[in-house]
């Protein structure tokens, strides 16, 4: 029903189990009607009570039961709307499919994803993780055209930290590689789900231009999911346009009021610090929970805060934001550097990204972890411009050191684009200097950057004129054409 304004599952289910007044939820969310009812299951047999009721008077506009089987769900369904258009008034597109975008018409499979989606949204442990993935993945074994369940076991695979590979009998690698490969059949029947994670990806591979223009088909496809609303504020705040964020963090308080708000006050903080609103900043990311258990909206927000006060000179309150960092990724990283934050902070403007450096710097945040920069000496760091003179329009020699051994070479030409074999994977992406580090852009990888020396412990003979030092790795290197 075009034109129909319907608020969020998420916003509506706050009400399950309770009882108030219906001008009461009406007021409240900023609704005309309401739909309330409920639904009752005996095997293959269920019955829905429905009632549809002006919030404004509280009056019963209609109501209705419907019987049927469970095979006839998607029916009962299309029952159920035909019936509140008719009572609304209320022309309903001709033609209009009768799934959505990403659905399904098999009952089998809908129930398996509903059940998937049951745990999902409550989960607390790895085992409880796992049981989800299980029925995302019946879903689609019982319809491989089920692109919303497709998407769904993506996010599982792309959400899967440690603990949750080795319950679900995984590694990280296997896990990584699956998100890629269940993405390109939820391809198929695209549905909001996918086209957020592929805009989420797009993000941290230095394309937020496409991700925004993905953002948008998703908007077309469900106005009232939240997190359509949520991924384009990211997309638009990594895309250097932080004064359009403000109407789509309304657009999602209008669908779902209560929902994110950590994440809400993330973007909202982050869209004031690429205006210059230090303070603004501030006070939206001190609203955050910053010792909750989530780690992901803080993981960002820690550092546009320390940053923030970097800039402000308020170097206690940086202090203790950045110790509250350490504790964040002291497991899965090597502690806050100026190196993590550029493979995670991927903006596409150098300007956007120098600011949050340069807070970083004066809130006395490390360009490099510790590890990374045992053995150099800053004096034989190369500038910004002294790595482009170095690597753009040259091909270099020479192997990886760390983790491993392995030999490489790549090629970089003048605008930027990238080819590079390291051992027996070769691929193909785009480089840039950002400030005094080069940065990389590789197809389904994490940006990354990294600083360069010259080696002044080179063997002569070997091609080791230089080390690119990066946040996990090391390369030694020369020039060869």
């Amino acid at each position: 029903m075009p034109g129909l304004f319907v608020f969020s599952p998420n916003a509506a289910s706050a009400y399950k189990h309770k009882d108030p007044k219906p001008e009461e939820i009406a007021a409240a969310l900023g609704v005309r009607y309401l739909l309330k009812g409920s639904i009752r299951r005996v095997g293959d047999d269920m019955r829905i009570n429905a009632q549809l009721i002006d919030g404004s008077t509280s009056r019963h506009l209609w109501a209705e039961r419907f019987d049927g089987r469970w095979a006839d769900v998607f029916a009962l369904q299309d029952g159920v709307v035909s019936s509140i258009a008719g009572a609304l008034q209320l022309r309903l597109v001709s033609g209009a499919p009768a799934t959505r975008a990403g659905g399904t018409s098999n009952p089998e499979a809908y129930e398996a994803y509903l059940k998937g989606m049951d745990i999902y949204n409550r989960i607390n442990t790895p085992e409880e993780f796992a049981q989800a993935v299980k029925y995302f993945q019946q879903a689609v074994q019982l319809d491989p055209d089920f692109g919303a369940a497709y998407a769904q076991l993506a996010w599982a695979y792309w959400d899967a930290d440690v603990g949750r590979v080795v319950v679900m009998g995984l590694t990280t690698d296997v896990a990584q590689g699956k998100i890629y490969e269940t993405l390109e059949a939820a391809a198929r029947d695209p549905s909001p789900g996918y086209y957020q994670l592929v805009a989420e990806l797009m993000v941290r591979e230095h394309d937020s231009d496409d991700a925004v223009t993905v953002l948008l088909k998703s908007v077309a496809l469900d106005p009232s999911d939240t997190w359509n609303y949520l991924s384009l504020a990211n997309a638009l705040n990594f895309n250097g346009r932080p004064k359009e964020v403000l109407s789509y963090l309304d657009a999602a308080a209008r669908v779902d009021p209560n929902s994110w708000m950590d994440y809400r006050r993330y973007q909202a903080g982050l869209a004031e610090f690429g205006q210059e609103k230090f303070e603004d900043a501030v006070r939206s990311i001190d609203k955050m929970d910053l010792i909750s258990a989530d780690p992901r909206a803080k993981f960002y927000a820690l550092q546009v805060l320390i940053s923030a006060y970097g800039h402000l000179g308020r170097t206690d309150q940086a202090a203790a934001a950045l110790e509250t960092l350490r504790k964040v990724v002291g497991r899965v990283d090597r502690g806050p550097s100026q190196l993590m934050t550029q493979d995670y902070m991927v903006f596409k403007n150098t300007a956007d990204i120098e600011r949050l450096l340069a807070g970083l710097t004066k809130a006395g945040v490390p360009e490099l972890p510790a590890l990374a920069k045992a053995g150099m000496n800053p004096k034989d760091r190369l500038t910004g411009a002294e790595i482009r003179s170095l690597m753009f329009g040259h091909e270099t020699r020479g192997k990886l050191v760390m983790p491993t051994f392995l030999p490489m070479q790549r090629t970089t030409s003048v605008d930027g684009a990238v080819s590079e074999t390291v051992g027996q994977r070769s691929r193909s992406g785009t480089s840039w200097v950002q400030g005094n580090f080069l940065c990389n852009a590789f197809p389904r990888e994490l940006t990354s950057c990294g600083a360069i020396y010259r080696n002044v412990f080179r063997t002569p003979g070997r091609d080791d004129e230089y080390k690119a030092v990066y946040r996990g790795h090391q390369f030694e290197f020369s020039v060869v054409k």
